[in-house]
């Protein structure tokens, strides 16, 4: 598997492994109250982070299914889906509620519960709809940028420096 189709899944992991870590340090400053967690809940809610969660695991499957590929590469790619979508996929959906449950968890920690109920209160009108609509769309062509771009300045930044990394024992 090229290293530009592993990394959004290794972001993907990256970021969902840390969550119950961050979660844990919004708990530790003092916001963690149930008034504070429960407004954080309506706020993730109104935001559709469950809905969003489910994206992102849904685009986690090719990247997933590519690097068990690399693994066991006898084995055909509709065999290595049908086993990604029976036994991993399942575990990934029966855990989203954790992703939200952290995020609430961070929001709780970084917003008053007032804060997070006019937070809310914003995506319940017509902007805040259109805004929440269009998160996914702006997020995933950000990202596609962010992963463009990364390489382009990585590229050049190799190009530029190849002798003196050559140098230093970095064999490009």
């Amino acid at each position: 598997m090229r290293p530009r189709r592993l990394l959004p899944a290794l972001a993907c992991a990256a970021l969902l492994a840390t969550m119950p870590a961050r979660a844990e340090e919004a708990r530790t400053d003092g916001a963690g109250s149930a008034q504070a967690l429960a407004a954080a809940r309506g706020l993730v809610a109104s935001l559709g982070l469950q809905g969003q969660v489910e994206d992102m695991i849904g685009q986690m499957r090719a990247p997933m299914i590519a690097a068990l590929r690399q693994q066991a590469p006898r084995l055909p790619e509709a065999q290595v889906a049908s086993l990604v979508d029976e036994f991993v996929m399942p575990e990934f959906r029966a855990r989203a509620g954790e992703v939200v449950e952290a995020t609430a968890a961070i929001y709780a920690g970084r917003l008053t519960p007032a804060e997070m109920r006019q937070v809310a209160e914003f995506y319940a009108t017509l902007v805040g709809a259109k805004l929440r609509g269009l998160m996914p769309e702006v997020f995933a062509e950000s990202m596609r940028f962010g992963q463009a771009w990364g390489a382009r300045v990585a590229a050049a930044a190799l190009a530029k420096h190849r002798e003196a990394l050559r140098a230093r024992g970095l064999n490009l």
